[in-house]
């Protein structure tokens, strides 16, 4: 395994769990990648982490986290009043964690907007449940996605539509009004891109994860999620080794059968999983 981050941290602890011999490989002198904070005088910062999603009962995140064995190793926090800020000369907006507040107070702010808005949120209520079908459809369980196909076809299309547009299309079918569009899309910097290029799967995913599954920060922030993950690893005899920066993955005959490291250690592979990004794995 190539890189700590979250995304890594996961595989390696599931892989772990699995009873499969693992070594993850980071450069770093900590795991985390991005899910890491560090701190200057009295004060922690994050590094890139801001909240966390999901973790209600019954939320994708809680469940991830409790298939991984971290649910009872971390300490969330839930935020159960404002989620995050829009700042404006002539107006600063607090975003309420309860959508029904949220979707209340948008009508409120933009009253020529306020059928737009009712169909947005009912749109991003759907997308949740058509969503949870084809997770279950791709593990195997088709029922519930069936059922949504032979009763509520409008649904899965709407679903394949975000799935191919940009958010900014989509939203255009909804909101008009510039300033609405903008505090809707507030958090589109969390996926690492603009309204005009960003998935609207992607962002509606993101944004209902938060509104409709809890919006949580952690008692030590996103570096007590990295270091549970990492003793996980540890605990089903993985091996994690910091300030170990992978330089080449070697291929024979179409495989991957060896990763090699700036100080010419040499670990031979059945298979390498790399959470570097994919021009630095290439």
């Amino acid at each position: 395994m190539i890189g700590s981050g979250g995304g890594g941290l996961a595989a390696a602890a599931a892989l772990a769990k699995g009873g499969m011999k693992v070594v993850l490989l980071e450069k770093h002198n900590k795991v985390g990648g991005y899910m890491t904070n560090f701190r200057r005088g009295d004060y922690r910062f994050e590094v890139s982490l801001h909240a966390m999603g999901g973790l209600d009962e019954g939320g994708d995140t809680r469940r991830v986290f409790s298939d991984l064995g971290i649910l009872d190793r971390v300490k969330p926090v839930r935020e159960n009043n404002k989620a995050y800020r829009t700042v404006y000369p002539d107006r600063v907006y607090d975003t309420p964690t309860d959508p029904v507040v949220y979707e209340q107070e948008l009508k409120d702010m933009f009253p020529a907007e306020a059928e737009g808005i009712a169909k947005l949120f009912q749109s991003a209520r759907d997308l949740r449940v058509v969503y949870r079908a084809a997770v279950k459809h791709l593990s195997g369980d088709s029922t519930d996605m069936n059922q949504l196909l032979a009763e509520q076809p409008a649904r899965v299309a709407e679903f394949m539509d975000y799935m191919n547009n940009p958010l900014s299309v989509i939203l255009a079918r909804f909101i008009q009004d510039p300033k609405l569009v903008t505090i809707f899309t507030q958090i589109s910097g969390y996926a690492g891109d603009a309204p005009g290029t960003l998935d609207a799967m992607l962002f509606m995913l993101m944004w209902g994860s938060y509104h409709y599954s809890g919006f949580y920060n952690f008692e030590g922030g996103s570096q007590s999620i990295s270091d549970a993950l990492a003793d996980v690893i540890r605990e089903n005899g993985g091996d994690v080794r910091l300030n170990t920066l992978a330089t080449r993955i070697v291929v024979e005959d179409g495989r991957a059968v060896e990763v090699r490291t700036q100080d010419d250690a040499c670990y031979k592979t059945r298979w390498v999983v790399s959470n570097a990004n994919i021009p630095a794995t290439i």
